[in-house]
């Protein structure tokens, strides 16, 4: 059995959820703003036992996807300004991957081969309109906080 949890406040606000094949998995999305934030784009999609994932969106104009193909995987992606976009995709078993985002326009992505991989990217609140992308292929940890005002990319 999955857990399946949506609260959205604000409007114009799209989450779409799937499970294929998914057990005991849990999914919980949350973009509200208290009717301010509008236009935010939630998907998720799982495949695979006891996956979790969580996204929380309190600007407007954000996007966030989290693509779950595995077992045990955990995913976080919370954005609290606008114009932000957050993609983790995980490919195997036993990978964590989280990413905040707290000024406008910033683009983080964490792409997970195989197992144990864990990756952290923070993009600080006075970062704007900064890129930053982790790819692992296994057994891999990474934590990136971006406050320099430049673009990473780790491979």
């Amino acid at each position: 059995m999955s857990h399946l949890s949506e609260l959205q406040y604000g409007y114009d606000n799209y989450a779409s959820v799937e499970l294929n094949n998914a057990y005991n998995g849990r999914v919980d999305i949350i973009q509200d703003d208290y009717n301010q934030g509008y236009g935010n784009s939630a998907k998720v999609l799982q495949k695979g036992e006891n996956n979790d994932a969580y996204i929380a969106q309190y600007g407007s104009g954000n996007i966030a996807y989290i693509n779950q193909y595995g077992n045990r995987n955990t995913a976080h992606i919370t954005e609290y300004g606008s114009g932000n976009a957050g993609l983790i995709k995980q490919y195997g078993n036993d990978n964590e991957a989280a990413i905040l985002q707290k000024g406008d326009g910033n683009q983080g992505q964490i792409t997970q081969y195989n197992d144990d991989n864990k990756a952290l990217i923070v993009q600080k609140s006075n970062v704007q309109y900064f890129k930053t992308d982790i790819t692992q292929n296994g057994g891999q940890t990474h934590v990136i906080i971006n406050g320099m005002n430049k673009g990473i990319t780790i491979r």
